[in-house]
């Protein structure tokens, strides 16, 4: 299945395209090199779905050749003009990362614990 940013978005630690995942908490973009091997062979960032579609909102993605994904949190656009912009995006906190699922999960969890001691 290709998606708007299969082949898009490229790791600016180390060279290689991001690809989708979906996890437990949401559809995210993560360098293949960091999904394969770790942290310790790319210290990249994945970058959520819901992120990427903000901040494309207004850019013609048929006009781009690269989003180049950085460190802090930064997007290089790359369009085939030769020009380029810069877009930042903050961080979810963790807590609105939590599905209701996850939530139960825990509370679950939790309530265990209580009842053995």
């Amino acid at each position: 299945t290709s998606y708007p940013f299969t082949g898009l978005i490229v790791c600016g630690t180390c060279g290689k395209h991001y690809r989708r995942k979906t996890t437990a908490s949401g559809v995210i973009w993560v360098c293949t090199t960091y999904n394969t091997y770790g942290k310790k062979a790319c210290a990249s960032k994945a970058i959520p779905e819901g992120t990427l579609y903000e901040l494309t909102a207004n850019i013609p993605l048929g006009d781009l050749t690269a989003i180049r994904a950085e460190n802090g949190n930064t997007l290089v656009f790359c369009f085939k003009d030769g020009t380029q912009a810069v877009k930042r995006w903050k961080d979810r906190s963790r807590a609105e990362s939590w599905t209701d699922e996850m939530k139960e999960r825990a509370r679950q969890l939790r309530m265990a614990q209580i009842a053995k001691k």
